[in-house]
């Protein structure tokens, strides 16, 4: 006479399921359970199977996929206006939700929209492949903060060349030439004149 094993698997992904069974299992785990040794004689395992979903989780997947996006959005307006607050607060928010959205594997696996009713095959298959261009959006995201601190960095002071009194003003970044000598009509500079300004200033600024 031989041993019988009956092993029930549910695949619902994450989706928790309780069980009541006429004959206790021999062992449990995730949505599973088996009987072990059953002989000829023993009642068949039978009982009531319920999954529990919990549309929190998936929709949490819905709110993370939004807000990287507009995290996203936030940086490229950022970086159009040039503004660091606005494109830092937009990478921020995008790659923030983007780890959490890695991390939690709720809002990687959105089953439980489906099981709810809440979400068709179709729709839950977007909301799935959708992570992929957000978390593409958080990595750009961040790129556009780092664009926009380069762009909006304070531009490099320009020397200019600081002409005694009594010298023709020089144009605006001119400096002269090795080897340069003034016009032997001008008058002599100041004894201890600084020829040299950086960055740039008015004449009439000038001490």
């Amino acid at each position: 006479m031989g041993y019988l094993n009956v092993d029930v698997d549910i695949a619902a992904g994450n989706v928790p399921a309780t069980a009541t069974w006429e004959t206790a299992p021999t062992s449990t785990s995730n949505n599973r359970w088996w009987w072990t040794g059953i002989t000829s004689g023993d009642p068949v395992p039978a009982g009531t199977i319920q999954l529990n979903p919990q549309p929190r989780r998936g929709i949490n997947a819905v709110v993370m996929e939004a807000v990287t996006l507009a995290g996203f959005l936030l940086a490229a307006a950022g970086m159009w206006r040039r503004s660091r607050v606005s494109a830092g607060a937009g990478a921020f928010l995008a790659a923030a939700v983007g780890a959490i959205g890695i991390a939690a594997t709720t809002a990687v696996e959105p089953e439980d929209l489906g099981v709810a009713g809440l979400a068709s095959g179709l729709q839950l298959n977007i909301i799935k492949w959708a992570l992929y261009p957000c978390l593409a959006a958080a990595v750009a995201s961040v790129v556009l903060f780092l664009v926009t601190v380069e762009q909006t960095k304070p531009a490099a002071p320009i020397p200019q060349f600081n002409a005694p009194p009594g010298w023709p003003p020089p144009p605006v970044g001119w400096i002269p030439m090795p080897g340069w000598q003034p016009d032997p009509t001008w008058p002599p500079a100041p004894p201890g004149w600084s020829f040299n300004v950086k960055p740039y200033e008015p004449p009439d600024a000038r001490g």
